[in-house]
């Protein structure tokens, strides 16, 4: 009876966790054919959160909330699994609620914001702690087991770590080469690379690769 109940639960789970991977994996380049094919617009923007400016904003800040929905709403096996991704929800709606400054890109930005010097620090101290709180998961929670270590969930363990140590990197990265001119958008292809890590990584959570042999 217990197995019974266990499965369609489990499945739930997953399909959460593949439904936020899919979203957080395919963000960056959403945006980039909304806003080319919609916005006139053929230049890569700053940043993800430039792309509020231009016509794929309304796409930035439904994709944002939904991820921030579903984090919100995963339960995890633990209180701190449920704390950890609470927090992180808030701090994703926060993010669009509070926009990074004025894109500057006059073909491509359509709508101004006054500029306030607090909301964009705001915009991304929250933006790191997201990402900061994600690769936390991803290297301590999602590693942990409940005894039956699998073959599958050894691979897995090792996805889930390559995903945090990436999503470190990327932020790390950032302010390094942006002091040098010689790597453009570095803002925007760390933090493609930062979303692509956290949405493998719950792909991975979700099973979509390496999943479990059914027990015989």
């Amino acid at each position: 009876m217990a197995e019974d109940f266990k499965e369609p639960y489990l499945t739930t789970f997953n399909r959460l966790r593949k439904s936020l991977g899919f979203l957080a994996f395919t963000l960056p380049l959403i945006l980039i054919v909304w806003v080319a094919i919609f916005g006139d617009c053929k230049t890569i923007q700053s940043s993800l959160s430039d792309y509020y400016y231009t016509t794929s904003g309304d796409i930035f800040v439904g994709m944002i909330f939904s991820i921030s929905f579903f984090l919100i709403a995963y339960k995890g096996y633990d209180r701190v699994d449920q704390w950890l991704t609470g927090v992180a929800g808030v701090f994703a709606i926060l993010v669009v609620l509070l926009p990074t400054g004025q894109n500057m890109d006059e073909q491509c930005s359509i709508r101004e914001l006054e500029e306030l010097a607090w909301r964009t620090t705001a915009h991304n101290i929250l933006a790191i702690l997201f990402f900061l709180i994600l690769a936390y998961m991803s290297y301590f929670q999602f590693t942990k087991t409940s005894g039956n270590m699998t073959p599958q969930k050894v691979d897995r363990n090792k996805i889930y770590r390559i995903c945090a140590i990436v999503m470190i990197v990327a932020l790390v990265l950032i302010p390094i080469f942006s002091a040098f001119p010689i790597f453009p958008k570095v803002i925007f292809w760390m933090e493609w690379v930062a979303m692509a890590a956290f949405g493998f990584s719950w792909l991975t959570k979700g099973e979509f690769i390496l999943a479990d042999l059914p027990m015989e």
